[in-house]
């Protein structure tokens, strides 16, 4: 950790957007509803064990020193023996299966504060955690990159950067859908009467 600290302190006089992750839970890395879901998605698909339980590891030690989160893809570097640079890229969500997911949703969510927040009827959180019609990234979907010497397909440090982007999600739970390239206003009921109501109370 003090090692960590010393190379975000160094990074940071480079670049002031160097974006650290920092568990605050000794329990649970994420304790939203979006940043959980993410985290049992990873481990409802996964396959190495024990690469997972290191990246959960490294993650709470403070070893993931830069996380960023754009359209489809994030990027990081997370210290280890070196620091080394991961890139995680997603499929992007077809609009024949958002047309579907958004029909499946209409008339079900009030406002986008109950959206971010995870304040959703059962059908519909049921709905957005399904493994094969939810907003969740599949295996197949998802694309990896370590400049770390590991052999691994998922190395440790890609598996610290997995859970660290459910820790953005705690932090700032848009970035969810930011991240799969969807519009969110387009699961509200009345989009137009909220923003309204949102406009009015700002006056």
């Amino acid at each position: 950790q003090a090692k960590a600290a010393k190379l975000i302190a160094k990074l940071k006089k480079k670049d002031k957007a160097v974006s650290p992750i920092q568990v605050k839970s000794k329990i649970k890395i994420a304790k939203s509803f979006w940043g959980s879901a993410w985290c049992r998605n990873i481990e409802m698909y996964r396959d190495l064990d024990y690469r997972v339980e290191r990246g959960r590891s490294y993650l709470r030690s403070g070893a993931v020193v830069d996380l960023r989160i754009t359209e489809r893809k994030v990027t990081a570097q997370v210290i280890g023996s070196s620091l080394y640079k991961v890139k995680v890229n997603f499929d992007q969500f077809s609009r024949s299966a958002w047309s579907k997911f958004t029909k499946k949703c209409a008339g079900e969510i009030d406002s986008l504060i109950d959206l971010f927040s995870g304040k959703l009827p059962k059908k519909i959180s049921t709905l957005v955690t399904d493994k094969d019609y939810g907003l969740f990234p599949k295996p197949s979907e998802i694309k990896f990159d370590c400049n770390c010497p590991d052999y691994a397909d998922m190395c440790k440090h890609i598996a610290a950067v997995l859970y660290g982007i459910a820790v953005r999600f705690d932090d700032d739970p848009k970035l969810f859908f930011h991240l799969r390239g969807v519009d969110p206003t387009s699961l509200i009921t009345s989009v137009s009467k909220e923003l309204s109501s949102m406009g009015s109370d700002v006056g």
